[in-house]
């Protein structure tokens, strides 16, 4: 799970450091980063976690990771587990936190996902428009001649 790269998301004046995992493609967030993220406290994305779990709507093995994270309390070096959690989680809950910028958080992660996993997409999407406009438009042409040589 260490295998990810950061990247940032911004909306107006709100950043926020996201992992973006190439592996499994996908991002994810902690539940104090979706606590500061939907702008909640972070007992109500506990509890979202806790429904969406127990609902079934999502399986916990394909939705949360565990980490280490090692800080310094006092002279000690402390070694936590954290919990993180994938876009789908993170989706699901915003879904329930009804958040503004939870919305935008889902339509930069679609984008951000499309052009981090998939560098070709964009390129292969182009192709694929011209190649629709261009039989369209012969489709069109084949169209018009047969109307008026009819």
């Amino acid at each position: 799970m260490n295998n990810y790269q950061m990247v940032k998301f911004t909306d107006n004046d709100f950043e926020l450091d996201v992992r973006a995992n190439s592996e499994n493609e996908t991002v994810w967030l902690t539940q104090e980063e979706m606590a500061t993220l939907f702008d909640v406290d972070r007992t109500r994305i506990v509890r979202h976690i806790s429904n969406i779990y127990h609902d079934d709507e999502l399986d916990i093995s394909s939705t949360c990771a565990k980490t280490a994270h090692v800080q310094i309390e006092g002279n000690r070096k402390i070694q936590r587990v954290i919990k993180l959690y994938n876009l789908d989680m993170i989706i699901s809950v915003g879904y329930r936190v009804k958040s503004k910028r939870g919305i935008f958080f889902r339509r930069w992660a679609k984008k951000h996902k499309k052009a981090t996993f998939y560098p070709n997409l964009a390129n292969l999407q182009y192709e694929s428009l011209v190649r629709f406009e261009h039989n369209a438009y012969s489709k069109h042409f084949v169209l018009e001649s047969a109307i008026v040589h009819v």
